[in-house]
């Protein structure tokens, strides 16, 4: 009834104040009723929720037709209505979003303050509170089983020092369709902290993360490649861990995180250009001839860097356990589609992770669908990045030997410019390419 009204008064621009509210009964007059205006309404409760309109004075007889801005009688409730089928698609509206669409739907734009005040509201209305999200999660997480047969749902408790009474501590789930398909990707894993949401990410968090995935993702997979940064967590894990040793893990530094260290202690562009080229040579020639540069430039970056493993950060050295994958941008790829659910109540993470995927798997799935369509064999930036090497192999015409049986074949480089002319051996079978003589980078075809 009070919303009726007040669409009814922006509607016809004008405002309303209370003048009398009890129980059972309810008065409105105009705003500007000192200086004149008779307008009024006046209504009655005659059952459980149902009011009846009683006198009305129609119509306004003041000038107020030309607000512009905010309007005293929309309020937060009213915004927070508004914006419902908004924040069901995307919980991270702005304030300016919130402004502009309330001025689009009642020609009014709310005060900052107001809006703010708004948007929480139906975030509450929508999502819930902190609280009540709790008590709502082992329900959800029923119903995500339930409903996507498969899915994998693992909960942590804390005792405390009541009889039967735990603390909710780390909830970790993850999807089928994921699971099954990690087995047609390429076996590298990228992490960061978007695939924990913790107050503070430690060693007993990622042993606790690390040991479902490797459980319930990676199975009895060997050779996986484990690109992370250097969070102390991550690093006392994979020394402690033998499932996260090789054979079955080799563990590999995100170097776009080294650079950013190497370039906080060492600060200049020349030596953050020579770091990651050096990082990135395939062969180990081109890696030491970038070293000797940096070590005339900066003996002590020179150093630094010589005290890291290099398999650790050096594409040369890797033995192809990176895949040709140098940092964790895979995986923070997925963050402006998972962050999105961050710092918000704990079942409504859960859900816009979950319709963050689904909506990413939809998208990808359509995408692929136009693909087999239109009879193409990859996707446009694979397909791209394809044609580019493929240019520049047919440079290299001169297959000098091929041996069938061993499946190694060897081609003369094109020389231009004092580069090339080296012979490459490359071995099909093996998934490794060996360069000059005895020379090697690890790369996987």
């Amino acid at each position: 009834m009070k919303g009726a009204v007040r669409l009814y008064i922006i509607a016809h621009k004008k405002e309303f104040k209370t003048d009398q509210a009890k129980g059972t009964f309810w008065k409105v007059i105009c705003k500007q009723h000192e200086e004149g205006c008779s307008w009024m309404i006046r209504f009655s409760l005659i059952g459980s929720g149902m009011w009846k309109a009683g006198k009305v004075i129609e119509p306004h007889n003041c000038d107020t037709d030309d607000y512009t801005e905010d309007h005293f009688n929309l309020n937060s409730n009213m915004i927070a209505t508004s914006l419902i089928p908004y924040v069901m698609i995307n919980a991270q509206i702005s304030i300016k979003f919130v402004q502009e669409t309330i001025k689009g739907n009642h020609h009014y734009a709310p005060s900052y303050r107001k809006a703010q005040k708004g948007r929480k509201k139906d975030f509450e209305m929508v999502y819930g509170d902190f609280e009540g999200s709790f008590r709502a999660l082992p329900r959800y997480m029923a119903a995500l089983e339930h409903f996507n047969p498969g899915t994998i749902v693992e909960w942590t408790h804390e005792s405390t020092t009541m009889q039967g009474e735990h603390i909710f501590k780390y909830l970790f789930w993850a999807f089928k369709p994921s699971m099954d398909e990690f087995k047609s990707c390429r076996p590298v894993i990228s992490i960061d902290g978007t695939h924990v949401y913790v107050a503070r990410e430690s060693y007993a968090s990622w042993t606790w993360f690390l040991s479902l995935l490797w459980r319930h993702v990676v199975c009895n997979r060997k050779g996986i490649g484990l690109i992370s940064d250097r969070h102390q967590g991550i690093l006392q894990c994979v020394m402690t861990h033998e499932w996260l040793k090789p054979p079955t893990t080799h563990h590999r530094f995100c170097v776009r995180h080294i650079k950013s260290n190497f370039n906080k202690k060492f600060l200049n562009s020349d030596l953050e250009k020579l770091m990651w080229l050096a990082a990135t040579e395939h062969q180990k020639k081109k890696y030491q001839m970038r070293m000797q540069q940096i070590k005339t430039f900066s003996p002590a970056a020179h150093m630094w860097l010589s005290e890291l493993p290099k398999e650790k950060w050096t594409l040369y050295k890797d033995g192809g356990y990176r895949w040709g994958a140098m940092t964790t941008n895979v995986s923070e790829s997925y963050n402006g589609l998972l962050n999105k659910a961050c710092g918000w109540p704990v079942t409504t993470m859960v859900r816009l992770t979950f319709k963050n995927l689904v909506d990413h798997f939809v998208k990808r799935s359509a995408l692929a669908a136009l693909l087999m369509v239109n009879k193409k064999t990859w996707p446009p930036g694979v397909d791209k990045k394809f044609h580019e090497y493929w240019d520049r192999a047919t440079m290299h015409t001169d297959v000098m030997n091929y041996n069938t049986v061993t499946g190694v074949f060897e081609i003369l480089t094109f020389a231009h410019e004092g580069k090339g002319g080296n012979v490459h051996k490359v071995s099909d079978n093996g998934k490794s390419v060996h360069v000059g003589s005895g020379k090697t980078t690890s790369s996987k075809l």
